[in-house]
C-alpha cells in the first residue's frame, strides 16, 4: 500500500513582478495555432480542497479580489467553463490590510489588530462553489467541521460552505473529475513562533495522516484526477524564515523603519518568522516615532525642543519595545 509520504507533490507557482505601471502584453498567436489551443481545453469539474493558500487569503484576510487571483482560479487545469468562486463582497472577511502598511489600517477602517467585519457574498454567488479553500482549515477541519461548528472561530466558513455541510461533503457532492487537495501547512505553521510543541503548535503526525486519508478515499469514491499539494521538505526555506545574521545584514533597512536590531544577531544561525516579527516590530516603531514627533511639534522651539530631539534620537537607537532580537 503507498504512504503518504508517496502521496505527496510538490505544486511550485511562479508569480513575476514588475516596476512598471505598464500591463504586459499577451504573445501573438498565429491564427492557425488558435485552433490547437483550445483543443487543449477539457470539460473537467474541476474543485479545490485546501487552506488559505487555496482558498485567495491575502494581507491577513479575503475578498473577491484576492479571491478572483487564488492559484486554483487562474490555473484551472484548462477546464472549458471558469471556476466558480465564493466571491465575499468588499471589505471582506476578515478585511484584509491596506497600503501603506504603516498606517495599520484595514480595507474596513478597522485597526491592522484584528477585524471583526464578515460581509456577504457577492451577489448570485451559489455555495458550494468549485473552490472550497478554508483558511485556517487543517485536515479534520475538512473531513469534519460545518460552518456552524466553527462559526465563531472561522466565520469565513459560512461563505465558502452551505449550512450543515463539511468541505469534503460539499466536494462529492458536486461530482468532480478532477481535484486538488492542498493541506498539510496549517498543522505546522504555529511552530513557525519558534516553539515546537506536539499538539500545541504543531499537530502529531497521526492526527494529521488519519483525516487526510479519509479525504483522499472520499475522493476516490468519485473516481477524479487529483493532485496532492505538499509541503516543502525543509521547513527552513519558508520564505517567512531568515537566518539572524541575514537579519543583521540588513539592519540599515529596519533603522529606517525606527527598528534596532540586536546586536546578538550578528552571526546568529537561528531563524526568525519575520512575517510576523518584524512586521509588528515595524508598527510599534512607527508608531513610537510618530509619537515623539507630535510630543516634539506641541513644544516651542529652542533649547527645550533640541534637547528633545537628542533624547529621542538615543532612545530610538538603544534597544527596546522596537528591537528586533
Amino acid at each position: 500500500m503507498p504512504t503518504l509520504r508517496q502521496y505527496f507533490a510538490l505544486c511550485a507557482v511562479a508569480v513575476a513582478t514588475a516596476c512598471s505601471d505598464a500591463p504586459p502584453s499577451a504573445p501573438r498567436l498565429a491564427p492557425s495555432d488558435a485552433p490547437s489551443i483550445r483543443s487543449l481545453r477539457t470539460p473537467d469539474r474541476y474543485v479545490a480542497l485546501g487552506t488559505s493558500i487555496s482558498m485567495g487569503w491575502a494581507s491577513n484576510g479575503v475578498y473577491y479580489g484576492s479571491q478572483l487571483t487564488s492559484w486554483p482560479a487562474l490555473l484551472a487545469f484548462g477546464t472549458v467553463t471558469p471556476m466558480t468562486l465564493p466571491l465575499i463582497q468588499s471589505p471582506g472577511c476578515i478585511s484584509p490590510l491596506i497600503s501603506p502598511l504603516g498606517a495599520g489600517k484595514r480595507l474596513s477602517g478597522e485597526s491592522a489588530a484584528g477585524s471583526t467585519t464578515c460581509a456577504n457574498n457577492v451577489f448570485g454567488v451559489s455555495l458550494p462553489t468549485r473552490n472550497l479553500g478554508l483558511a485556517s482549515a487543517i485536515a479534520i477541519d475538512v473531513l469534519q467541521s460545518t460552518p456552524e461548528a466553527v462559526a465563531s472561530s472561522y466565520p469565513w466558513f459560512r461563505r465558502v460552505l452551505p449550512p450543515n455541510t463539511t468541505a469534503i461533503a460539499a466536494a462529492v457532492a458536486q461530482q468532480p473529475t478532477f481535484v486538488s487537495v492542498e493541506l498539510g501547512g496549517n498543522e505546522v505553521l504555529k511552530a513557525t513562533s519558534g516553539l515546537f510543541a506536539l499538539g500545541v503548535t504543531v499537530v502529531p503526525f497521526p492526527f494529521f495522516a488519519g483525516p487526510y486519508s479519509a479525504i483522499l478515499d472520499a475522493v476516490g469514491t468519485t473516481h477524479a484526477k487529483a493532485v496532492l499539494v505538499g509541503l516543502i521538505e525543509d521547513a527552513r526555506h519558508i520564505p517567512a524564515l531568515r537566518r539572524g545574521d541575514e537579519i543583521w545584514s540588513n539592519r540599515g533597512e529596519f533603522a529606517a523603519l525606527h527598528v534596532t536590531v540586536s546586536n546578538d544577531c550578528d552571526g546568529s544561525p537561528n531563524y526568525i518568522n519575520v512575517s510576523i516579527k518584524s512586521l509588528n516590530l515595524a508598527f510599534a516603531g512607527a508608531a513610537a516615532a510618530g509619537a515623539t514627533a507630535n510630543a516634539a511639534s506641541r513644544r516651542p522651539a529652542g533649547p527645550i525642543a533640541a534637547g528633545a530631539a537628542r533624547a529621542r534620537s538615543r532612545r530610538s537607537s538603544a534597544p527596546g519595545a522596537d528591537t528586533l532580537t
